[in-house]
């Protein structure tokens, strides 16, 4: 739970920083594809957005693994 509390800012920290680059930008929490959504340029910075496909060419991961109470498997992220 504390991943979909801290992560967010940091995310779109990094999505601002691409904000002028035409790739689409997506969010994950965990290691659940399913609940992907986008991160979107807003009038108030960037947001999560709507869900999105998940499949991408470049992908960013914060630092959840490094915290072994958050419980990711790295096995379960190599098969993203």
């Amino acid at each position: 739970m504390a991943l979909q509390v801290f992560a967010p800012p940091f995310a779109e920290l990094a999505a601002y920083a691409m904000r002028n680059n035409p790739s689409e930008i997506g969010f994950v929490v965990n290691d659940n594809i399913d609940g992907i959504r986008a991160i979107i340029p807003t009038d108030y910075g960037m947001q999560i957005g709507e869900p999105i496909d998940y499949h991408a060419d470049t992908v960013v991961l914060l630092g959840g693994l490094s915290i072994p109470k958050i419980g990711i498997e790295v096995g379960n992220v190599k098969k993203l």
